[in-house]
């Protein structure tokens, strides 16, 4: 599948691949973060043990759609401006996020209090103004909304992303990365865009070195040899279940996204 390619014109007259084989696994991350949005409605009472594999193996999605953000990011880098790049981001992420939040913060800032372990501590101490400012910021006003603010970090890291990936060190500090990962879990935005960080640079650097590296991922002793490492990260955090989206669940998530 990594070697079905459609060749796209740019305006600059250079050919570029359109890559089959990312949008459908950008797909896959789709359904698996629907799926993982769904798990609470469940009644696992009666099924504990099958609880702690449909998490281990659902849950925390997201991680394959960073890989898949940072992976398309440095693939487009070739036409990078930032000018440009920052007015299209606003435009078609930031814009509908603006708007499609409105009745969400209108309801929970003048009609009724948002759950208190939902928002910030003190929240409602704030303004009402300031409660505005902080749902937009948080994206606590519905649940799946931390997303926008916490990719927009990213957006707004474009400038120096795109410098770093012009150099081989950057990529030489992907261990470090993905360390600084185990050390943050979910939650605020600035702990979300830490934890998610190497998964973003680990697609860049699958990018980066793609026509290196695809070759590998389409032999059948990398890919059995893969899918056990895969098996064996989510053993270790079946048997050690008490924080399933922190570092465990990031490495086994980074495995699948090479492996699919």
């Amino acid at each position: 599948m990594a070697s079905q390619k459609e060749t796209l014109k740019t305006k600059n007259g250079f050919d570029k691949s359109y890559l089959h084989y990312v949008n459908s696994l950008r797909a896959i991350a789709i359904i698996l973060i629907v799926c993982g949005h769904t798990m609470f409605l469940f009644n696992w009472q009666d099924s504990l043990s099958l609880k702690k594999f449909c998490y281990i193996i659902i849950e925390n999605g997201t991680v394959v759609f960073v890989f898949i953000a940072g992976y398309l990011f440095q693939h487009l880098s070739y036409k990078y401006q930032t000018k440009k790049y920052l007015l299209t981001k606003f435009q078609q992420i930031i814009v509908p996020y603006l708007i499609t939040s409105i009745p969400a913060i209108l309801f929970f800032v003048f009609f009724q209090q948002k759950e208190i372990y939902k928002v910030p501590a003190g929240f409602y101490d704030h303004s009402q103004l300031q409660q505005i400012f902080l749902f937009y910021l948080t994206g606590a006003h519905l649940s799946p909304m931390w997303f926008i603010p916490m990719i927009s970090l990213f957006y707004l890291s474009a400038p120096i992303l795109y410098k770093a990936d012009k150099t081989r060190l950057f990529y030489c500090l992907l261990p470090l990365f993905l360390y600084v990962s185990t050390q943050f879990g979910r939650g605020l935005v600035y702990n979300s865009c830490l934890y998610f960080f190497s998964a973003y640079v680990f697609g860049m650097f699958c990018s980066r070195y793609k026509t290196t590296i695809n070759p590998i991922l389409t032999n059948s002793l990398a890919l059995a040899m893969l899918f056990l490492i895969y098996i064996g990260f989510a053993i270790i955090e079946y048997m050690h279940f008490i924080n399933p989206v922190r570092y465990w669940n990031l490495f086994q998530k980074l495995t699948l996204s090479l492996i699919l």
